[in-house]
C-alpha cells in the first residue's frame, strides 16, 4: 500500500460493513443514538436513506472520512481504505432550530475513538468547508454539547466562533462566503 492520505467522499452502499463497524464505536454510539444499530441490515438501511437524502434533497450531505492508502491521490477501493468517521449536513427540526439560533441546517461529525487527537477531524472539516465555499454556502452552524471539549477545539481550529451559550449546548458559526461586514452585524456582539 502507498502512503496514507485523508479523503472525504460520498458514502456508497458498499460501505455498509465498515459503516456498521464505525457505528459500534462507544463514543459515536453515545453522541449519535440514532446510529445504535443491532445488525448490518439496520446499518445498511440507515446508510441507504442517508445516500438517498444526499442525492435528492440538495440540502444535505453525509460524507465518509477515510484514510486511503494509494499513493498521492485519494483514490479508494474497498481494499485500500479505512472508514474512520463521517461529516454530515442535515436539515433539523423546529425544536432543534431553537438551539441552533434559527439555522435550518447544522453540521455534525464524528471520528472513531482510536483516531481522535491526531488532527484528522480538523483536516476533514477544513476539506469540507473548502468544498462548501466552492458550492457557495454563506455561513455554517454547528451545535455542540458543552462537555464535548474535543469537538469545541475542532470548531475553533476551523475558524468557527461561539455565538450562543445554551444550558446544555453551544452554537458555533463560521463565515464561508457571506460578506464580512454582514456577518459581523449578525454574529459579532
Amino acid at each position: 500500500m502507498g502512503d496514507p492520505s485523508l479523503a472525504t467522499t460520498p458514502f456508497q452502499l458498499s460501505d455498509a460493513n465498515q459503516f456498521f463497524e464505525l457505528s459500534k464505536d462507544p463514543d459515536i454510539r453515545n453522541e449519535y443514538p440514532n446510529m445504535r444499530f443491532e445488525n448490518i441490515e439496520e446499518a445498511k438501511a440507515y446508510l441507504e436513506a442517508q445516500i438517498d437524502l444526499t442525492e435528492n434533497s440538495g440540502l444535505s450531505f453525509f460524507k465518509a472520512i477515510r484514510i486511503v492508502y494509494d499513493g498521492l491521490e485519494p483514490v479508494y477501493t474497498e481494499e485500500n481504505n479505512i472508514l474512520v468517521g463521517f461529516i454530515s449536513l442535515h436539515k433539523i427540526g423546529a425544536l432543534d432550530q431553537i438551539f441552533a439560533g434559527g439555522f435550518q441546517q447544522t453540521l455534525g461529525y464524528a471520528i472513531k475513538s482510536a483516531y481522535r487527537g491526531k488532527g484528522l477531524m480538523t483536516i476533514a472539516l477544513n476539506m469540507t468547508l473548502d468544498a462548501m465555499r466552492r458550492d457557495g454556502y454563506n455561513v455554517m452552524a454547528a451545535a455542540v454539547k458543552k462537555q464535548n471539549i474535543s469537538s469545541i477545539r475542532v470548531l475553533e481550529k476551523c475558524g468557527f466562533i461561539m455565538v450562543r451559550d445554551y444550558q446544555i449546548s453551544l452554537l458555533y458559526v463560521k463565515r464561508i462566503t457571506m460578506d464580512k461586514d454582514e456577518f459581523d452585524k449578525l454574529f459579532i456582539l
